[in-house]
């Protein structure tokens, strides 16, 4: 249903869309990532979810921003 909104939407709306779509993904992915760092049992595995934990972090701020640069979520 997400990707069918997306795929209808044009211009800004599709824009902004697409940011709120990927805020979620993007802590879903912290999420997952902060449970590997806590329960992994493999160094390179935890490394790697730390990188994730980090690079994701990052990320979400650079969405919202340009979510809000844009009028914010869409009504």
């Amino acid at each position: 249903a997400d990707l069918a909104r997306l795929t209808a939407a044009t211009g800004s709306d599709a824009d902004r869309l697409f940011l709120e779509l990927m805020i979620p993904h993007h802590e879903g992915g912290v999420e997952m990532a902060q449970y590997a760092v806590e329960h992994a049992q493999r160094a390179p595995v935890v490394s790697l979810a730390r990188g994730v934990v980090t690079a994701q972090e990052r990320e979400l701020t650079v969405l919202h921003d340009m979510l809000d640069a844009r009028g914010g979520p869409l009504p």
